[in-house]
């Protein structure tokens, strides 16, 4: 049996399982606590960030507090690639992903009905080292201890492979499956190639991640693929999101759970990342 192991325990969250189970414990103990109506509605696809616990942890938990709670076999996580530049979507050969709270399942057959498509391919690289698949699994097991995952980290397909990866994927899901969307939103600063802009920084980043935002919950695909393209904003998983907004059904309403910045938590936006959870009901 084939394990991609952890290497972001003891970095990006806690190596140990106590702590990192009192961690996200905490988190949801937060999210319990606020008044937002729109946590309590039942989800079953999320937008959730993908940077350290310290920063994103908690704006991942107003996501995962989202989601239903019976009957889930399966969660599809879509990520960007930091590590590769992909021609393909690239599906991972292991049987289980390693964590602190133990092996992650890999659904295998789902990942062959996945290879029936051109657009997706086997490549352990891209996996090898991707932090946006490996960060959301200890909130997956957390909150679904027995959930198998079909990890999948898109690449540069184009319209038409991004359409199609969209049908292909719809077609895996059911009652029974999550859809984790995994992706930052606007990443500011020299650091990242991106200063549009360099006075009321904060109130800019929150305006421009604000309207792509707004093309998510309204579900408009064309829309928010302009305004990125338009903007030059920094949205690592917008291919990731754009698959999503093709294959949302027309009853599911978008809702903006939490946002803020890395620089809201360390108090420097000379160099910032953006956060946001978004759920479908």
């Amino acid at each position: 049996m084939k394990r991609r192991k952890s290497v972001l325990a003891g970095a990006w969250y806690p190596g140990n399982k106590e702590d990192l189970l009192n961690k996200l414990e905490k988190y949801f103990q937060v999210v319990d606590a606020d008044n937002n109506s729109s946590i309590k509605e039942t989800s079953s696809k999320v937008i959730v960030p993908h940077a350290g616990y310290a920063y994103s942890g908690l704006c991942a938990a107003y996501g995962y507090r989202s989601l239903r709670k019976k009957d889930i076999k399966k969660a599809i996580i879509l990520s960007p690639s930091h590590t590769c530049f992909l021609t393909k979507n690239a599906l991972p050969s292991s049987d289980f992903f390693e964590t602190p709270l133990g092996n992650v399942s890999i659904d295998k057959k789902t990942l062959e009905k996945l290879t029936e498509s051109f657009y997706f391919e086997e490549n352990d690289e891209a996996h090898s080292m991707e932090h946006a698949v490996e960060i959301q699994l200890p909130f997956i097991q957390y909150c679904f201890p027995d959930i198998s995952i079909v990890p999948v980290v898109i690449g540069h397909i184009g319209e038409e492979g991004l359409k199609e990866s969209a049908v292909k994927i719809s077609e895996i899901i059911d009652e029974s499956t999550l859809l984790i969307i995994s992706s930052d939103f606007t990443h500011y600063g020299a650091n990242f190639s991106y200063v549009p802009f360099t006075e009321n920084i904060r109130e800019n980043i929150y305006q421009l991640d604000g309207k792509a935002i707004d093309y998510i919950v309204s579900k408009d695909p064309k829309g928010f693929s302009d305004y990125v393209s338009q903007s030059e904003a920094t949205i690592c998983g917008q291919h990731p999101i754009r698959i999503l907004l093709e294959l949302l059904p027309e009853k599911e309403k978008g809702e903006l759970l939490n946002f803020y910045t890395s620089g809201d938590v360390g108090g420097d936006f000379s160099h910032s990342v953006s956060y946001a959870s978004i759920a479908f009901h």
